[in-house]
């Protein structure tokens, strides 16, 4: 078994983009991309990969034995949940950041992989691009360093964020009277 693990990505989204960017412009230390799966080979994006590596067929990837592990982020419950289930079935793990079909069909899904010894890493379908790099650890890439960690956090997590922040603001002013009568200055 080799120390490297070959990665297919499933979605070249906005997201996917950004996965795609880690694992082959900066590299992540223990992994390979070596496919991109994406429904239009047209689209112009920010990060260029060979044309070799970019399909538009998923089975082809879930159904490479080559591929140890697939990160699908193409989001939704079909084909996701598909994709999934065959990829598992195919011996690879996976990774998604797919909330919808983790809160649908969660339960099937982790049932399968623990009945094949497979692993279902899911972190980023909670706090974004951050987990993933959690998971690139646990695929074998403990040993890179990471000096900055950038993140988009979901919309509940930036309405709750933006709301503790105003909520501060406005109880600086008040707050600040007490502690002058107290202190005396």
């Amino acid at each position: 078994m080799s120390s490297v693990k070959k990665v297919a990505v499933i979605g070249f989204g906005n997201i996917g983009v950004g996965v795609v960017r880690a694992l082959y412009e900066k590299g992540v230390n223990g992994l390979e991309l070596v496919k991109v799966v994406d429904i239009d080979l047209k689209k112009r994006r920010p990060v260029k990969i060979p044309k070799d590596m970019l399909t538009d067929d998923w089975k082809s990837v879930v159904n490479d034995p080559e591929i140890d592990i697939i990160i699908e982020l193409i989001g939704g419950i079909e084909p996701a949940k598909t994709i999934q289930i065959q990829a598992l079935k195919n011996g690879k793990d996976i990774v998604t950041a797919n909330k919808k079909l983790l809160a649908a069909e969660g339960k099937d899904i982790f049932s399968l992989a623990a009945r094949l010894g497979r692993k279902v890493g899911f972190r980023a379908s909670f706090v974004g691009c951050h987990s993933l790099i959690h998971e690139f650890q646990q695929a074998g890439a403990a040993t890179k360093q990471f000096k900055r960690i950038y993140a988009i956090l979901n919309g509940t997590s930036n309405y709750i964020l933006s709301t503790m922040s105003g909520m501060i603001r406005a109880l600086r002013k008040p707050l600040k009277k007490p502690g002058e009568r107290i202190c005396g200055t």
